[in-house]
């Protein structure tokens, strides 16, 4: 884990790496690096960061806008960490037009419930998994982050703002209510 994390690290330092992508590695390391962290949760963060530098390689921001599933990197407000949720797009999306959202909130966190829409014939619809933070829905935290990440994914997805719709699963279908009821 630590060759990957200083691998990382030397590469978001290069002049050649994108913002997108130097903050997004950047972010992860911080993740796996964290003092007294659990050890599961940095192998989880290191897998992520693989395959992030993987879809690196291929022009992350670029594969941003493909239909399908993927993990989208944004600067928290909240307390200016690296935080994402995962997005899947429909076929034949379009960055022109716009699109119903479908927020899906989690209790795992970053859960990947939005998948099962990949091979779905709804082909209008954006669906969105977002996590409070691991198991914090139904919390004022939770609230915070479902909002934070909602902010992000209308700045960088063409979100219909009068078809926004929000359901969960277990304690995520608590914070989905909660959230609906107060806005």
């Amino acid at each position: 884990i630590e060759e990957l994390v200083e691998f990382a690290r030397r590469l978001a330092s290069s002049p050649f790496c994108l913002p997108y992508d130097r903050e997004a590695v950047l972010g992860l390391c911080s993740r796996i690096d964290a003092p007294g962290g659990i050890p599961y949760m940095r192998l989880h963060f290191s897998q992520i960061l693989k395959d992030f530098l993987k879809e690196m390689k291929d022009g992350a921001l670029q594969r941003l806008y493909l239909p399908g599933t993927k993990r989208v990197f944004f600067r928290d407000p909240l307390d200016d960490s690296v935080n994402f949720y995962r997005v899947t797009l429909p076929r034949g999306y379009l960055a022109e037009r716009e699109y119903p959202l479908l927020i899906i909130c989690s209790t795992k966190e970053y859960g990947s419930y939005g998948q099962q829409f990949e091979d779905s014939e709804l082909e209008n619809l954006i669906v969105a998994d977002i996590s409070g933070r691991g198991v914090t829905m139904g919390s004022y935290i939770g609230e915070a982050a479902i909002l934070s990440a909602l902010r992000d994914l209308r700045q960088k997805f063409r979100v219909d703002e009068n078809r926004i719709y929000i359901g969960g699963y277990s304690n995520g279908a608590s914070a989905a209510l909660a959230v609906a009821e107060a806005y």
